[in-house]
């Protein structure tokens, strides 16, 4: 397998900000392998999108990082590098999403050479009216002052979202006055639609409890608080838990099957966010 690694910067037109950092462009690396399968060059294609503030990858060591996979697999045929791969994905010294970039390029080639798109290769049996085929998803909303909120989301009017997941920055009053602009502009438009707050570990518990009960006055019922604490702190998510009704999701607090049974122990939340490029 041949591997071409490229790095790309892209402006954004919003800066995407969360409670641990603003990325002011989108940072990518994107990887071409290609292998010839018969009469046929086929070229998969894979993906990474570290954002630093997050995981702390940066994106030319994670191009590196690609390229010394691919070079570890070039000589193998794509069945044996999945299962390579595979068994790499519990070495911490790795780059998730660089893992994760030359897998998808791998399981690329490995569809193309089935003749069957990567949704049907993955068993999809989603299907919309017709044989259309459907991904449903979110739009996220960064942080941002509330007056900038229509603006953005006007952007993104005809693509009738129905999941709205609004980053808040532990700031209560901002945050309050940013999720309630997101509801005022679904409610002008008549949309039913559902709303995820995402703390990005950027609260306490005190401060947490306290956006919620704002936004209960204001009759803004969130469907979850996804990661409002620090990811290690379980005792304080557990409290959280049982002084909300709205059900607290973990993200950044499990990255791994031990930490899955330490949050239940822990009874920590009641949802995981499952991120399968973090976890080991």
């Amino acid at each position: 397998m041949k591997a071409i690694v490229t790095v790309h910067n892209l402006p954004v037109h919003t800066p995407f900000a969360i409670a641990g950092g603003t990325m002011q462009s989108a940072q990518c690396a994107i990887v071409a392998l290609s292998v010839e399968s018969g009469h046929d060059a086929l070229t998969g294609l894979g993906e990474a999108a570290p954002f630093s503030a997050v995981t702390g990858e940066e994106i030319k060591q994670t191009a590196t990082m690609i390229e010394a996979l691919c070079d570890d697999i070039k000589f193998m045929t794509p069945e044996s590098a999945v299962r390579v791969l595979r068994d790499r994905s519990t070495d911490d010294s790795l780059s998730r999403s660089a893992l994760c970039a030359v897998e998808c390029a791998v399981l690329d080639l490995l569809a193309q050479r089935a003749r069957i798109p990567l949704w049907r290769f993955f068993g999809s049996p989603v299907a919309a009216p017709g044989g259309s085929r459907v991904i449903r998803t979110d739009i996220t909303v960064p942080v941002m002052d509330a007056a900038r909120v229509t603006t953005f989301l006007e952007k993104f009017s005809s693509h009738n979202f129905d999941t709205f997941k609004v980053k808040v920055s532990g700031q209560v009053d901002r945050d309050t006055d940013s999720v309630r602009a997101v509801s005022a502009w679904l409610s002008a438009r008549g949309q039913d639609a559902r709303i995820i707050l995402d703390g990005n570990q950027g609260f306490d518990v005190k401060r947490a409890r306290q956006l919620l009960q704002n936004l209960e006055k204001l009759e803004i019922r969130a469907v979850c608080f996804e990661q409002p604490l620090p990811r290690a702190d379980f005792r304080g998510l557990a409290e959280l838990s049982r002084s909300t009704p709205v059900p607290v999701l973990l993200d950044e607090s499990v990255t791994s099957a031990k930490e899955v049974f330490h949050a239940r122990e822990a009874r920590a939340g009641s949802m995981i966010n499952i991120k399968i490029t973090n976890y080991r």
